[in-house]
């Protein structure tokens, strides 16, 4: 079977859409906004953590589902990054082609799912007194560990990719 004609499953993590207004947030509103109008047919799940069903606005379009857990970013960073128990995002998600981490971090995934990363800027490496002393550690030790991971990196800007 020709692979354009396998049916792929993305899932993209939304949880900075849901959380925050500008930046990130932003980004991954626009980013799910220009999928829905430019593919009709893939199936895409879109993760929110801490996120109910009924806080959800409705689906971009009928090819897009949400999927959601209430254990919150900060709960699910502290199992991934802290005790680095590797439950697999797609408990949360279902099987899936490629995950896409939309915020800096991947999550432990399944072997055979193909992974994204987001890596937005490294302001926490160039300029280390403009994050706080605690999420400068966790950036330091989870970005370098989810970047190895990552099957594919998507830098946003030059100043990213070449640091």
């Amino acid at each position: 079977m020709p692979y354009s004609a396998i049916k792929h499953t993305i899932a993209i993590d939304y949880t900075p859409a849901y959380e925050q207004g500008g930046g990130i947030g932003r980004y991954v509103r626009e980013l799910v906004a220009a999928l829905a109008r430019h593919d009709a047919e893939t199936p895409f799940r879109l993760f929110i953590a801490g996120a109910t069903q009924p806080d959800l606005p409705p689906a971009p379009a009928p090819n897009f589902t949400w999927r959601t857990t209430r254990l919150t970013p900060l709960w699910l960073a502290r199992l991934w990054h802290r005790a680095r128990l590797p439950l697999p995002v797609e408990m949360f998600v279902g099987p899936v082609s490629l995950f896409h981490a939309t915020d800096f971090v991947l999550p432990p995934t399944r072997p055979n799912t193909r992974t994204l990363l987001t890596v937005h800027d490294l302001s926490f490496v160039r300029v280390p007194e403009a994050a706080s002393p605690n999420l400068k550690s966790y950036l330091d030790e989870v970005v370098p560990r989810s970047v190895k991971r990552a099957h594919h990196v998507l830098a946003d800007s030059t100043a990213t990719k070449t640091t």
